[in-house]
């Protein structure tokens, strides 16, 4: 398992590997900030939305439930069933990240969230 505790997120001088905001190293950091309140739900939209996803690696097995990527799409999808972000929000990011093609979906991308 790949966790950070919910307090780490990249500070100053740190590399992100993300996206839209360098204070955060990874996709779930910026969920955790919105969900302590640091980041505002709109804010934490965008940086989804622009978010460089990392693949999403599945075993077969008994720990299939434990995995978790924290830089990977499970992101959004945690964010939506903790209601961070609503349906709307997560319609949004899967429309946009489906529009960039083939290459956002081999990065683990969106997935419907009823599925």
């Amino acid at each position: 398992m790949n966790e950070h505790a919910d307090g780490a997120s990249g500070g100053a001088g740190k590399e992100s590997r993300g996206g839209y905001d360098p204070r955060f190293a990874t996709a779930i950091d910026a969920v955790r900030a919105a969900a302590r309140g640091d980041v505002s739900r709109e804010e934490l939209v965008r940086i989804l939305l622009s978010w460089n996803y990392e693949p999403q690696y599945r075993t077969t097995g008994l720990a299939d439930d434990w995995e978790f990527r924290d830089n990977s799409f499970e992101a959004v999808e945690y964010a939506f069933i903790n209601d961070i972000i609503d349906e709307g929000d997560y319609d949004r990011i899967v429309r946009t990240l489906d529009g960039e093609g083939s290459e956002t979906k081999g990065a683990g991308g969106p997935r419907s969230p009823l599925a």
